[in-house]
Parts: structure tokens; C-alpha cells; sequence
């Protein structure tokens, strides 16, 4: 036995990585896919709080409506 030197075998491991490959094609799908979906949910979210809103106001505008007719006519009577 030699003293002071050290034979030193490095371990080499290859690895097939097939899954890792995988999983980064269905990442790049969805991500994709969110950036399509993403924008046009919000679109049509939009869309419809306007509508929302519009109709909420249209129904205002009829209440102070009847209640403006109703108090005319019960100052002319």
C-alpha cells in the first residue's frame, strides 16, 4: 500500500431523461394555452360587468322614473 496517494475514480451517471423532456412539452402547452384562454376570459369578463352595469342603471332610471310620476301626479291632485 502506497501512503499519500489516493486513486480517485470518478462515477459517471447518464441518465435517460425522457419525463424531464415531457414534462417541459406539456409546461410549453399550457402555457400556450393560458395565454390565449388568459386574455379572453378577461374580455369577456369585461363585457359583461358593462352589461351588468347598464342594466342595473336602466332599472334606476325606470325606478326614479315612476317615482318622478308619482309624485307629480300627487301634486296636481
Amino acid at each position: 500500500m502506497q501512503s499519500g496517494v489516493s486513486t480517485f475514480n470518478p462515477v459517471t451517471s447518464i441518465q435517460n431523461n425522457s419525463t424531464q423532456h415531457t414534462n417541459i412539452a406539456l409546461i410549453d402547452v399550457f402555457s400556450v394555452m393560458m395565454a390565449i384562454a388568459f386574455p379572453a376570459v378577461v374580455i369577456v369578463a369585461i363585457g359583461s360587468y358593462r352589461k351588468h352595469r347598464a342594466r342595473v342603471l336602466r332599472r334606476q332610471i325606470q325606478h326614479l322614473n315612476r317615482v318622478w310620476q308619482l309624485s307629480s301626479s300627487q301634486k296636481m291632485s
